[in-house]
């Protein structure tokens, strides 16, 4: 069976034109992607890369490959996305700035229904006045990396 992983290497091959340019846009040695295209011409018992000078030419046989790579590569990319839909479980994090009334006020509740809602969501919370908690959202060292709907269930949650 034809290893994905190398049918992608084979299929940035045509695109990027070099395996130095491979290499570098994957993060592998030079010598690592030239290694797995010739296993890859292995597996597949056919010559796919040709030497033109200082460059390699694709062969039909390779070029055939790299469609239905790219027809893989879609396929198994919404594969994923459904796999990931389906998981309806909400979990990460989400850092909160408040100041201290509207801790007070809404703070509490908001806990209380996300711990019942979401318990794999965690809150973190750090109290300022309300002119520091708003500069401190622009550099996004509070922001909110979560699944799902957290965030909204949080907007939501704050609101009622």
């Amino acid at each position: 069976m034809l290893d994905v992983h190398r049918l992608n290497l084979l299929r940035e091959l045509s695109i990027r034109g070099t395996i130095a340019e491979v290499a570098a846009a994957l993060n592998y040695s030079p010598s690592s992607v030239s290694q797995q295209l010739a296993i890859l011409e292995r597996e597949a018992g056919a010559e796919l890369l040709r030497k033109s000078g200082r460059r390699l030419q694709l062969t039909p046989q390779a070029l055939l490959l790299v469609e239905h790579t790219g027809e893989l590569l879609d396929c198994l990319e919404r594969a994923e996305s459904a796999l990931a839909a389906s998981d309806t479980t909400v979990s990460g994090t989400v850092r909160l700035a408040v100041f201290q009334t509207a801790a007070l006020a809404l703070i509490p509740q908001s806990l209380n229904l996300m711990r019942h809602r979401h318990p794999n969501v965690r809150i973190e919370m750090v109290q300022h006045e309300p002119e520091t908690a708003l500069h401190e959202t622009w550099p996004a060292t509070l922001t909110s990396s979560s699944r799902n709907s957290t965030q909204a269930t949080l907007r939501s949650t704050i609101k009622a």
